[in-house]
């Protein structure tokens, strides 16, 4: 493993330094789980950071981002070493992944470890693997304390869920099936996910 950087794990000031590393700070379903948590951070005791990564299109969710974060990078045109620097000189504590092996995620980035404490939390629910980072935030409905074995990763339980969507807006009439194509009668099933995930013969892919 190449290590570029020696951090330290005390505080550079009164706060604790947090970052969230994510291609994702965009029109997307992590954004939308993520958005509530960048609300509602403490900034009285964390500093909190946020690095985006990757060619995605940013938006308006993009500029939400960087009114909530104590600081937002864009690292779209930065080189993995660069963007490693800028990290351990803000003097990062704790950085959080937010991608995993999903499509945009800057892994490699991890391997230089530009801050002491790495974890991995909502964007990719299972482990990373070969050790890249140390920590997994999860709940014990996804990984059961007696699946420990098989994770890279040290786990750390949220108390109800590691999905903590903010709640989102309903409408306030009742659809009919028949406003939508569908017969009276029946179950429906549902795939929320993007038209580019499924193939000629119906399988989703993640």
């Amino acid at each position: 493993r190449r290590v570029l950087f020696r951090s330290t794990y005390a505080p550079r000031g009164p706060k604790l330094k947090i970052g969230y590393v994510s291609p994702d700070l965009r029109s997307h379903s992590v954004a939308l789980l993520f958005n509530g948590i960048a609300q509602h951070h403490d900034h009285s005791r964390f500093e909190v950071h946020g690095y985006m990564v990757g060619q995605m299109e940013r938006d308006h969710m993009t500029e939400f981002f960087k009114k909530e974060f104590d600081s937002f990078t864009d690292l779209k045109d930065a080189t993995l070493v660069d963007a490693a620097r800028k990290i351990n000189a803000d003097g990062i504590n704790v950085l959080v992944d937010l991608a995993g092996h999903t499509r945009g995620s800057w892994l490699q980035l991890y391997a230089m470890r530009p801050a002491p404490v790495l974890a991995s939390s909502i964007g990719y629910a299972s482990t990373l693997g070969q050790g890249l980072v140390d920590y997994l935030i999860t709940d014990e409905t996804l990984w059961p304390e007696n699946e420990q074995q098989y994770c890279s990763e040290k786990l750390v339980y949220l108390p109800d869920t590691s999905m903590p969507g903010s709640p989102r807006e309903v409408a306030d009439r009742v659809f009919t099936r028949a406003e939508m194509g569908l017969p009276e009668s029946g179950i429906v099933f549902a795939n929320f996910n993007g038209h580019y995930k499924f193939d000629e013969i119906g399988r989703a892919h993640v």
